[in-house]
């Protein structure tokens, strides 16, 4: 027969000093056992413990998303945001996102070591960062974006060696980077974005090289892009804009990351040439270096970069001709290279850009004719070489561009007069052409009746182009520049309807056109 203790220890009671009675029945084997001590709790037993600890200790629930958190009752069954091991009670997950809670992240929490994914974002609570979560050593996610956190990040969770997701963004948070969290040998991604983090990158993060994901953009930070980072071997989006302390030159060596495919770097003060050698990163679909001041050629060889989408460099000190190799970036669909220092003439051989949607030439020292092959861009939606010295007459062969939304003709030396066969671009939105004296003529009636919203200068009471120019942000990444179109956003001057004869007249401004045909 087993022990009174083993049997005692097998319905989950701890011993001090046992008193004991045990005696047979015509029922089978009665056991009747008291205790000197109490009994511990069980391991889950203390885990709803520590959650209802925390809760009072600094926990604020508005809302009473948190009510059916009752001492005495089972907490993996009806307490809301918990998910619990099905045989052993503990708890894996904690999610609480969205339910209006304030106060603190609680200390308490610590003794959920069973705890796999901590979920507390879209709140309103603030305070630091706890260090004692290090105990966590089995979390695998962890997401507080969106709440009020402040103070720094805390180095004690390099502990965290389980930890794939780590999400801190749009807090108020501050101090460096962590160099100890290079030991995070299992992270994925990390998400620190819209904060006010400040210092320099840390090389020694080159040693995360399951790393998939890092945003860090909105920041503070300062210095120069770590040559080590080259190591980064599973990066995939790596996040740096809005960082206006991040400088310093590009580095050649990241043409190592081949698994890169989305790289953002706008609105910082990057410099120098770009690097020719980053025409070897064979997986880079969105590459956004605008608002820098890069000096030096489109490097020919980019031509190589063949799944290439997007590429943004305006705002820089670019110089040299548009390389006409570029035509073989069969997948590019956005390309921006407008206020830079770009001479020469519009390569006829773009014309070849089949899923271009979206070109952007504005504010160059671009020269010669307005290639009648780009007629050949079927997916063109908008198409800007406004503020050049572009020449010759507009090409009548542009009228078969069926998606264009948006066309910017303005401040240029175009000579003859609107093709009246422009009439058939059905898609038309917006259309501004005026400060170009050689034009002549009139406009075709149809943009009348499609309501075609013409551009006109700026009012002498409206901000100066100059000044509008520079309001333009670089730093946004990819979520909330998705989907966003210049036109779509522009704001129109003045209070009468675009088609009245003042608009008509204020759009042929300093041209020769006489207004509708």
């Amino acid at each position: 027969m087993p022990s009174p203790a083993a049997l005692a220890a097998a319905f989950g009671l701890s011993f001090g000093s046992i008193q004991k009675t045990v005696s047979l029945s015509p029922f089978g084997l009665s056991l009747s056992v008291s205790t000197g001590e109490k009994a511990a709790p069980t391991p889950a037993a203390a885990q709803a413990s520590a959650l209802l600890a925390g809760k009072a200790a600094c926990l604020q629930d508005p809302k009473g998303n948190l009510d059916s958190w009752v001492a005495g009752t089972d907490h993996c069954s009806s307490w809301k945001g918990l998910k619990c091991d099905e045989k052993t009670g503990l708890v894996k997950e904690l999610d609480l996102e969205e339910m209006g809670l304030a106060g603190c992240l609680p200390k308490e929490w610590a003794a959920l070591t069973s705890l796999e994914e901590l979920k507390l974002k879209k709140n309103s609570l603030s305070g630091d960062i706890s260090k004692e979560w290090s105990q966590l050593v089995n979390l695998q996610e962890i997401n507080l974006k969106g709440n009020k956190l402040t103070g720094q990040l805390p180095a004690d969770w390099s502990k965290l060696v389980n930890l794939q997701e780590l999400n801190l963004a749009d807090n108020t948070l501050t101090g460096p980077l962590p160099a100890a969290w290079s030991a995070l040998g299992t992270l994925q991604e990390m998400i620190l974005a819209g904060n006010q983090l400040s210092g320099e990158l840390p090389a020694g993060w080159s040693a995360l090289t399951k790393l998939e994901k890092l945003q860090l953009s909105k920041n503070k930070l300062t210095g120069e892009l770590p040559a080590a980072w080259s190591a980064l071997a599973s990066l995939q989006e790596l996040i740096l804009a809005g960082n206006r302390g991040l400088g310093g030159p590009l580095p050649a060596g990241w043409s190592a990351l081949r698994s890169l495919q989305d790289l953002s770097l706008g609105g910082n003060k990057h410099t120098g040439p770009l690097p020719a050698e980053w025409s070897a990163l064979p997986a880079l679909k969105k590459l956004k270096l605008g608002g820098n001041k890069l000096s030096g050629p489109l490097p020919a060889s980019w031509s190589g970069l063949k799944t290439l989408e997007e590429l943004d460099l305006g705002g820089n000190q670019l110089t040299g001709q548009l390389p006409a190799a570029w035509s073989a970036l069969g997948g590019l669909q956005e390309l921006d290279l407008s206020k830079n220092v770009l001479t020469g003439q519009l390569p006829a051989a773009w014309g070849g850009l089949k899923k271009l949607q979206d070109l952007d030439l504005a504010k160059n020292k671009l020269s010669g004719p307005l290639p009648a092959a780009w007629a050949q861009l079927a997916s063109l939606e908008q198409l800007d070489v406004s503020n050049n010295s572009l020449t010759g007459p507009l090409p009548a062969a542009l009228a078969s561009l069926s998606k264009l939304e948006e066309l910017e003709l303005q401040h240029n030396n175009f000579q003859g007069t609107v093709p009246q066969e422009w009439a058939g671009l059905k898609s038309l939105e917006e259309l501004s052409f005026f400060e170009n004296p050689g034009l002549k003529g009139c406009l075709p009636a149809a943009f009348k009746a499609q309501e075609v919203e013409l551009g006109r200068p700026k009012s002498s009471s409206s901000s100066s182009s100059k000044d509008a120019d520079a309001g333009k942000d670089y730093s946004g990444d990819k979520d909330s520049e998705k989907g966003k179109r210049k036109g779509k956003n522009k704001q129109k001057e003045g209070g009468e309807k675009q088609s009245g004869a003042a608009a008509v007249a204020a759009a042929v401004a300093n041209t020769g056109i006489s207004g509708w045909c």
